[in-house]
């Protein structure tokens, strides 16, 4: 046992009403303080502080400490305060002074401690929260988390790492899997708090507590905890708060600004001259001449703030997406924490980790189905929609299949399973689309810089005409305008709510930006390498709608000489085509300058679907992989071919309403800059107006997906 705890034990021993007097005549020799002791709390708060106390806090007593604090059967929260030396005992029952005193003289002096368990517990080393600890008794373990049940539907949860952001949206992310919970949010006054929504009486502090833990253990055992600020974002924020200063207060100190202004630019000016070189005008060049002029008129202000804006949007941006893709996945993610097993004739609760490829699964209404299986018996109504490009809701009997993340909606079943953790369908796909989602910034912003690009000429023009008609300060108002970052917030939640929405039809989409060339397409291409269905084609003319959104041309290409399909659904339907011939008819197509796009079995047909110029999966469970970033359909139904072009062409008209919505705000701070002489302000006002437009629009259009 280690010398402090020995001493704690002695002075404890020497308790019962004395532990004052023990504690001034150790302050008297050596100019310690000893252990002082008192009861608070009607008898169920014990307080103890003391130089020898915070001797047994250091790094290589503190877990020996808890363990012998924890032996006391009745305690179930422990404060400890490594800086000032000081411990909080709540006790779940009133005791004595006396009484606490003598059963912490025994755990101190006993030589075997009994450990609990204490998840994650190299916080009791490292500096993540080094003055302020707090421990609980939960069942047989102990843990970090504080959880408060407000009412049977509302909690409040507390964790130390709850500070960092990364491990606040990872814990969100973990409650958004939960079936029962209803919402999460973080608190808005206290980060390291949550509050936690749920179906009241269904969920308890232990179940989360076991789900939460190797969250936060994930986090812990990473790489780094601290990301740094990266420098061009500290010049901005420095030159936020210095440019009132210069401007309005010390006029040299603008010198400052200038540096900082002058270092956000610096990086523009070698793209600037490449592109000028090759005859072209850029964004880089645009950015470069408001910061010349800013340094002309020696005027902060405006731009400070603009350049912080320019940081603050793409930052907001990204967080509304983090939350609604989040939401999206967990679709996909939902798994029940506990499951009814059958087990030698009888039925227990069981954690659904124990669940195997033999277990037996009681279903009920409600219920979320923990894994890939077929059903034994029973009779139920099952979700199961986003796995199954199912229109509605399934009737699930004998020998029929059910998947992981599916819900039961009425009656019971009784499943075999088959398949749990990551290897069943649903786990695939949530694999696949965050796989793909992480790429999706690639592909993203490029109509909105094309747009942009494109702007700057007549930008600088317009610049060059407010100089002439009212100096630098006209052209610089009138130059102002962002033409970038409202447009590229719009393409990038046009992209994610396309996504959303095509999964509710049966359709997986890696990012909506690849399918330009299904909205340009000339000549759309089937096969049989799938069994087509045409549900929902009765009396809409099928090829009649293809035609609508600009197709020329339908094929169907047959490796046999009878089809099922009939001519009426195609333009063109050709028998007996092998592999090389179908490869053949594309490549001829495209000889003619026409965009193909492929529809069918990618894996049988591979060689085709390499063909052409957008190849489009069409996949059935249980096999649901999309293959790459290849879109692909859930069950071989024409009808979604309809659904998909539709969706391009909303998502189009969509963005070309995201371009009005910046571009008027953008227009009327031009106008008003060379007819009104508006200073510059008003451009960073009505510029910002337009992507706050956006934003708000694409976070309701979000929020109904």
């Amino acid at each position: 046992m280690a010398k402090p705890t020995t001493q704690l034990a002695v002075i404890a021993a020497k308790g019962k009403g004395k532990a004052g007097r023990t504690a001034g005549a150790t302050g008297a020799k050596g100019g310690r303080r000893g252990i002082q002791a008192r009861m608070t709390g009607d008898g169920t708060i014990f307080h103890l502080e003391g130089d020898l106390l915070s001797e047994a806090m250091a790094h290589t007593t503190r877990r020996d400490l808890i363990d012998r604090f924890f032996t006391l059967s009745t305690l179930h929260t422990l404060h400890l305060n490594t800086r000032l030396g000081r411990a909080r005992l709540h006790f779940q029952e009133k005791m004595t002074k006396a009484e606490v005193l003598d059963a912490l003289a025994a755990a101190m002096r006993s030589r075997l401690v009994t450990r609990l368990p204490l998840a994650n517990d190299r916080l009791l080393i490292e500096d993540f929260h080094p003055e302020a600890i707090e421990i609980r008794r939960i069942g047989d373990e102990l843990t970090f988390w504080r959880i408060e049940m407000r009412n049977p539907g509302h909690y409040r949860l507390w964790h130390p790492l709850l500070s960092s952001d990364i491990v606040r949206q990872q814990v969100l992310e973990e409650f958004a899997t939960l079936p029962d919970v209803v919402r999460q949010a973080p608190s808005f006054f206290h980060r390291s708090t949550i509050h936690l929504w749920v179906r009241p009486h269904r969920i308890d502090p232990g179940h989360l507590i076991e789900m939460l833990d190797p969250v936060l253990a994930d986090y812990m055992a990473g790489p780094g905890q601290v990301t740094a600020v990266p420098f061009k974002e500290a010049l901005v924020k420095a030159n936020l708060v210095l440019a009132p200063i210069s401007d309005f207060l010390f006029p040299p100190l603008g010198l400052a600004n200038a540096v900082m202004v002058g270092s956000i630019n610096r990086s523009h000016v070698l793209p600037a001259l490449r592109d000028l070189r090759q005859g072209r005008t850029g964004l880089h060049l645009l950015y470069l001449s408001i910061g010349a002029l800013t340094l002309l008129t020696f005027s902060f202000l405006a731009a400070a703030v603009m350049y912080w804006l320019l940081l603050f949007w793409p930052r907001k941006a990204k967080q509304l997406r983090q939350r609604y893709e989040a939401g999206f996945l967990s679709r996909y993610r939902r798994r029940p924490r506990r499951v009814w097993v059958e087990k030698k004739g009888s039925v227990i609760e069981t954690r659904v980790q124990e669940v195997t490829s033999e277990s037996v699964v009681v279903l009920n209404s409600g219920d979320i189905v923990p894994g890939d299986g077929v059903v034994l018996s029973g009779k139920a109504k099952v979700d199961d929609r986003l796995l199954t490009g199912a229109k509605e809701a399934q009737a699930k009997t004998s020998g029929e299949s059910v998947y992981a993340s599916s819900q039961v909606l009425e009656g019971e079943l009784r499943i075999q399973v088959l398949t749990t953790g990551n290897d069943t369908a649903s786990a695939r796909i949530a694999a696949w689309y965050t796989e793909n989602l992480k790429i999706n910034p690639a592909h993203q912003s490029l109509r909105a810089k094309e747009y942009a690009e494109r702007a700057v000429l007549p930008v600088l023009l317009i610049g060059l005409l407010g100089l002439y008609r009212g100096g630098l300060g006209m052209a610089k108002a009138a130059i102002r305008p962002d033409y970038l970052t409202g447009p590229t917030l719009a393409e990038d939640f046009v992209d994610l709510s396309m996504t959303i929405r095509a999964a509710k039809e049966g359709i997986l989409l890696a990012n909506a930006s690849s399918l330009t060339a299904l909205a340009t397409c000339d000549c759309l291409v089937f096969d049989d390498s799938v069994a087509w269905n045409t549900r929902g084609l009765e009396e809409i003319g099928f090829a009649d709608r293809i035609h609508s959104h600009g197709i020329a041309e339908i094929s169907f290409l047959s490796g046999h000489e009878a089809s099922a399909v009939s001519k009426s659904d195609f333009d063109t339907i050709r028998h007996g085509f092998s592999t090389d011939e179908k490869r053949a008819y594309i490549a001829q197509r495209q000889h003619f300058d026409h965009t193909v796009v492929y529809v069918g079995n990618c894996q049988t047909e591979a060689a085709v679907a390499a063909q052409a110029d957008l190849a489009i999966s069409v996949l059935t469970p249980p096999q649901v992989t999309p293959l790459g970033t290849q879109a692909a359909l859930l069950g071989a139904d024409l009808i979604k071919i309809l659904t998909l072009l539709e969706l391009v062409e909303k998502s189009r008209a969509e963005f070309t309403n995201a371009f009005g919505i910046s571009l008027v705000p953008n227009a009327a701070s031009v106008i008003g800059a060379l007819y009104f002489n508006a200073h510059v302000e008003t451009s960073v006002v009505l510029s910002n107006l337009g992507t706050l437009a956006n934003y708000l629009r694409y976070r309701s259009m979000l929020r109904l997906d």
